[in-house]
């Protein structure tokens, strides 16, 4: 009686131990699938290139498996309870997805489903594999059970991505009503739609637009952040968007081509700012064709009688200006070519952010603003342009721009008796690195310190614009603090092709470590400056182990 009541309790222990175990996994997978948004293809393309398999539970239940087939009797059974108290350590060890990592699992209505649906088909495969063990080779219940988490923590991702394939037709149906939703609300307000892509810039832009309208017109509905897709313009339009907002701005991403066209079809806008045509994303797209043609479709998508504002200075922001030029279509920069509309000179930065002077039909206005760097003034620019386009008064919305504060983790100013921050930490590209570096440069402090990953996601140029940037930060900073793997090697040649000396470069698994390191730096006489330059998600960091 004493051995039957303890199979039956260590069956039990080991049963629910498993299932827990096979949650956890399956949260822990869903919380980069769904950085990866929920497509199967980056998503395994990650898994394999960091050999990120289950290799915890594996060998886990290999050894539970062996120890117990190997001993006889109920001393052998004892092997179930140490395991389930593995498996329970590695849970813990790891910790809860939902709570830990840079960007943690959300748990959205759409996530939940999809961990639900995987969870029931790592049960039912658990049930089949360990009835067939059982009946078919008859062995006994424990020892089933073992070999079924054996072979289910090898297939937990395509259980994951299989759910998400079953789940599909079901969102779909779901993602348009909400989004016919979001249609009839828009026909209901009818704003003023304008629409602002590039390869950056563009989510400072829509909200440096968002405030000069809503301060020199009227109340202008915009998107918080950087959302930029269908689903995340769908949710904002049904929760915020009112009857007082007269204009709406939204931010449109470039994920595939065809993604900007579709927004255009959905928001219907009626005006546009292209910012820039550059390389970011260029590892999604392929050639920088590519990345044109999928930019240029909010240019083609506006009716001819629309607004269009273009980035002077950037060749392909002006390249779409002539190849689809609208009946008002403007250009803004800084090289005076004789043929922008909008035009800042003079620029010059001090403590509390930069000044220039804004030339606009043929008259200048003085402004200082409270933001950094020349991509900041760029921004200003597009959407000073486009709200005088829109019937702004140029004098007024000019000195509004004193008032516009900078996006969260970009290229914003935190001040403390230790030491100073640049957070410009959202992501980053080479010519927003590079500006970065120039108000860094010009910032008045001797101790000037980087901290950085480096850029991602620029396809085969992503090494020579590592080494460019590295190399100019060696000319201009004191210490640089190295972070993640990803480009580590190429940075640590460029620094010393630069001229750093080995010793002033330190590196740091992550940039949580590296900021707590930061605190042997600091300097009550003399305090740093410290440029956080960008801040790599959790599906691009060091390879996670399972």
């Amino acid at each position: 009686m004493l051995n039957d009541w303890t199979q039956t309790l260590l069956f039990l222990l080991g049963l629910c131990s498993g299932v827990i175990f096979i949650l956890h996994r399956t949260r822990r997978y869903l919380h980069y699938f769904q950085q990866e948004d929920y497509t199967p293809h980056r998503f395994f393309r990650w898994l394999t290139g960091n050999k990120s398999f289950d290799t915890r539970g594996w060998t886990t239940a290999l050894a539970v498996l062996a120890g117990a087939l190997l001993v006889e009797g109920i001393t052998g059974r004892w092997f179930y309870f140490f395991g389930a108290l593995a498996l329970h350590a590695w849970v813990r060890f790891e910790g809860d997805p939902r709570k830990t990592g840079r960007k943690p699992l959300v748990r959205t209505p759409r996530a939940k489903r999809i961990e639900r649906t995987a969870l029931l088909f790592n049960l039912v495969l658990l049930a089949a594999i360990m009835a067939l063990l059982h009946y078919g080779l008859q062995l006994n219940v424990l020892a089933s059970l073992w070999v079924a988490q054996l072979m289910c923590h090898p297939v937990c991702p395509l259980l994951l991505t299989l759910a998400v394939r079953v789940l599909q037709p079901h969102e779909q149906r779901l993602q348009r009503q909400l989004k016919d939703e979001a249609v009839e609300r828009l026909r209901a307000v009818a704003p003023i739609v304008i629409g602002v892509t590039g390869s950056y810039g563009k989510t400072s832009t829509k909200s440096i637009l968002a405030g000069l309208l809503t301060q020199a017109l009227e109340p202008a509905f915009a998107p918080p952040k950087s959302i930029n897709t269908t689903m995340g313009i769908t949710r904002e339009i049904r929760v915020t968007l009112s009857a007082l907002h007269r204009y709406a701005v939204f931010e449109m991403g470039a994920y595939t081509k065809g993604s900007i066209a579709g927004l255009c079809e959905f928001v219907r806008p009626t005006a546009g700012i292209v910012t820039t045509v550059g390389v970011m994303h260029l590892e999604r797209f392929g050639t920088h064709e590519n990345v044109y043609q999928a930019k240029s479709e909010l240019a083609r998508s506006l009716p001819d009688d629309g607004i269009l504002v273009c980035n002077g200075d950037d060749a392909g922001a002006r390249r779409i200006a002539a190849e689809f030029p609208k009946k008002t279509t403007l250009l803004y920069g800084f090289e005076d070519t004789g043929d922008l509309d909008c035009l800042a000179s003079d620029l010059l930065m001090n403590d509390k952010g930069i000044a220039f002077q804004l030339h606009w039909k043929g008259a200048v206005y003085p402004v200082q603003t409270c933001m950094f760097g020349k991509n900041a003034v760029s921004n200003m620019l597009g959407a000073f342009t486009m709200a005088c386009a829109l019937g702004a008064e140029p004098f007024y919305t000019a000195a509004v721009l004193a008032n516009i504060e900078p996006v969260d983790n970009r290229l914003s100013l935190t001040k403390s008796k230790k030491m100073s921050f640049l957070n410009d930490a959202y992501n980053s590209n080479p010519k927003g690195f590079m500006d970065a570096l120039d108000v860094l440069e010009q910032y008045p402090a001797k101790d000037k310190i980087l901290v950085t990953p480096g850029m991602i996601e620029l396809g085969p140029c992503q090494e020579e614009e590592n080494r460019n940037v590295a190399q100019r930060a060696a000319r201009i900073c004191s210490r640089i603090l190295l972070v993640e793997s990803v480009n580590r090697a190429t940075w640590a040649r460029a620094l010393l092709e630069g001229g750093m000396p080995e010793s002033a470069v330190v590196v740091h698994e992550s940039m949580p470590a590296a900021l707590k390191a930061l605190e042997e730096y600091a300097s009550r006489e003399a305090p740093p400056i410290v440029l956080l330059e960008n801040d790599l998600s959790d599906i691009h960091e060091a390879p996670k182990r399972f």
